[in-house]
Formats: C-alpha cells, structure tokens, sequence
C-alpha cells in the first residue's frame, strides 16, 4: 500500500506538470495526448486509493478553484496518512481530495475535447 500510495502521488505531481504545460503550449497533439496519459493514469490512481483505504462514498467537503490545487491536496492527504496513519479524520480528507480531483478530470476532459475512448486506451 505505502509503495502504491506514493505511484499515486507521484501521478497527480505527473498531471499538475501536464496541466501546466497545456496551459502554457496551448492544446497542441503533444499537449492533448501528455494530458490524456496522465488524466487516465489519475484516474487509476484513484481508483486504487478508494479500495486501498476503503474511502468511497464518503462525503465531499472541499473543492478546489484549479486542478493543480486539487492535485496537491490529493499529495498532502496521502502524505500524512503515510506519515500519520489511518484515522477517520486524515481519511476522510483524502475522500474529499480524491473526489475533488475526479471532478476537475471530469471539467478537464471536456474543456479540452478528450473522449472517454482515450482515456479508456
């Protein structure tokens, strides 16, 4: 879990750089396919988190304005169940921060023209 945990973050970090650079290039074929390997890579990421810590359902509490925000809320909640361990509070953090990213892939998916086709491949 700990090992998986960390793919996961290191997935969101991978996305925010995406983000980043689609924002800054503007949505070339580069930019569309680097935002759509890593927004399928998140999703998977999330995905596992939910089983691992068992944390679906949960109610959501927090939104962010930007997908980056998002993101990093997603690292700091599964840093410090990795450093600080499993207690509701810290858990329910991560549902709200893995809930608050499936929602910004979702805006980012048609922002942005991707079909659910591509994020399946």
């Amino acid at each position: 879990m700990t090992k998986q945990s960390i793919v996961c973050m290191e997935e969101c970090a991978e996305l925010i750089e995406a983000y980043d650079v689609r924002r800054r290039d503007g949505l070339t074929d580069g930019t569309h396919s680097h935002i759509v390997e890593e927004m399928a890579d998140v999703l998977i990421c999330l995905w596992l988190l939910e089983h691992m810590y068992d944390i679906k359902g949960r109610d959501k509490r927090k939104r962010h304005p930007s997908p980056v925000g998002a993101c990093a809320a997603l690292i700091k909640a599964v840093s410090k169940i990795l450093r600080y361990g499993t207690e509701k509070e810290r858990l329910d953090g991560l549902a709200d921060a893995v809930e608050d990213v499936r929602r910004w892939v979702m805006r980012l998916e048609k922002e942005n023209g991707i079909m659910d086709e591509e994020l399946g491949e």
